[in-house]
């Protein structure tokens, strides 16, 4: 998707409208990993109906959006700041039935891009043990798999993840 919206040129009207869409649908997450963490605890002062710090919140996430919306429009490529590397992991243990191809397969997921929901589903990782991913993630993408297992304390292992190398 970066891609695309990097080839309609830096400064067209097409890909400001591009760059502005996609910041919208990640909420900014792919080039400010630390908004994550942001947006996590608006949802939280939402479900308290907490209003004056919501707003206050609000203000500090469109000014971090604006300033990545004008780095953007110059220079699209900033989008890939905090994505880090695709590391596809494989909970063999865990099948998805994809009812198109009439058979179970694996659930598989990008690690720098995991969700609470595909982190629930790892049935070797508890509630801190999801809550440290997350928290790592906040501060920015794993280099790699065996940085994941250092900075997480997670040992994948014995979680039933398994790093998926991909043939060349």
């Amino acid at each position: 998707m970066i891609d695309l919206v990097t080839a309609l040129g830096p400064g067209s009207p097409a890909c400001q409208l591009a760059v502005s869409r996609f910041v919208d649908v990640t909420r900014g997450v792919t080039a400010r990993p630390e908004l994550r963490a942001q947006w996590r605890r608006l949802y939280r002062l939402a479900i308290d109906l907490d209003i004056q710090q919501g707003k206050a919140l609000i203000n500090e996430i469109d000014a971090v959006r604006s300033r990545l919306l004008d780095a953007a429009f110059a220079d699209p490529s900033v989008l890939r700041a905090g994505l880090g590397p695709v590391i596809p992991v494989r909970v063999q243990k865990v099948s998805l039935l994809l009812k198109a191809f009439g058979e179970p397969f694996p659930l598989e997921f990008d690690l720098n891009a995991a969700t609470r929901a595909e982190l629930a589903a790892v049935p070797g990782l508890d509630a801190a043990a999801r809550g440290r991913i997350l928290e790592e993630l906040d501060r920015g993408p794993f280099a790699s798999f065996e940085e994941f297992e250092k900075r997480t304390g997670v040992r994948a292992v014995e979680t039933g993840i398994a790093e998926v190398r991909r043939q060349r």
